[in-house]
């Protein structure tokens, strides 16, 4: 199955708009949110899709938050971790994506029944 997914970047802590060089640009603090930046300049966020007891209202199965490390979770609060924002969501798209077709059941009438003993067959 293919997913779409969304991110609102400006839900990370500290992140904002602004511009670089007349760019528009999203600044985001890397240790506010947890980016670990590798000696080739890549830069990387882990983020959990967690699937969603029913579908939201936009179609989306998942939703995404950001995965704490070990030592941060520690170091926050019940309620600091419960108040992590949903970044996002996920939802299928693609020729995979089909509704369920529901089951229909058949019920014989008087006159089919009618019509299966009145057949003039032999056997």
């Amino acid at each position: 199955m293919n997913y779409s997914l969304k991110i609102d970047l400006k839900k990370l802590s500290g992140a904002m708009l602004g511009k670089v060089n007349g760019e528009n640009c999203v600044i985001i603090p890397v240790e506010k949110n947890g980016i670990f930046c590798s000696d080739k300049g890549a830069a990387y966020i882990d983020l959990a899709a967690i699937e969603l007891k029913q579908e939201g209202k936009f179609g989306d199965t998942h939703l995404v938050k950001r995965t704490l490390g070990r030592d941060e979770r520690e170091r926050m609060t019940e309620a600091e971790r419960n108040a992590q924002p949903i970044l996002g969501g996920l939802k299928p798209f693609g020729k995979e994506v089909s509704k369920p077709i529901p089951e229909v059941t058949v019920e014989e009438t008087d006159a089919d029944s009618a019509a299966k003993d009145d057949d003039d067959l032999p056997f």
